[in-house]
């Protein structure tokens, strides 16, 4: 047991902060509160003191700004094919977009992008059959024309 030098609270070996008060727990504090001399230069920390290691000093799978994978955003692109192209792919595209949002905001990487994925599919082929379908209207437009109906 360790014994956070600040609050003096008992805490099991291996912790790297204090329940009670968030200080971070150092192989030296928690050498010191147990009546061990701290390991010097070149000496390894005492058995069983060592905390584990957290890029900037943060616990958890992905502090913030360090190494979380990077899932793009499409909501604003699929509310714009909403609008402007295709309705029923556009709402099928906001669906999968705001559940990859929600799966990002809650470290579920994976599915996240396989949402994102999924509304960049959608988005892309309501914006191409939107192409398709108002090219085809301009070419009936034209042939309806030069035939003189």
């Amino acid at each position: 047991m360790a014994r956070c030098p600040k609050c003096q609270a008992f805490m099991p070996d291996g912790v790297p902060f204090c329940s009670q008060c968030g200080c971070p727990l150092t192989s030296e504090s928690a050498a010191s509160s147990m009546g061990m001399p701290p390991a010097g230069p070149g000496m390894p920390p005492p058995m069983g003191q060592n905390p584990p290691f957290y890029p900037n000093g943060m616990p958890g799978p992905y502090p913030p700004g360090y190494g979380a994978p990077q899932v793009p955003d499409y909501l604003v692109w699929a509310i714009l094919e909403t609008l402007l192209c295709c309705l029923p792919l556009g709402i099928v595209a906001i669906v999968y977009a705001s559940q990859a949002n929600l799966a990002k905001s809650v470290g579920n990487y994976a599915e996240a992008m396989q949402n994102a994925n999924t509304a960049k599919t959608c988005i892309i082929w309501g914006v191409v059959g939107s192409v398709i379908v108002i090219g085809l209207y301009i070419l009936l437009l034209v042939i309806g024309a030069a035939g003189g109906l």
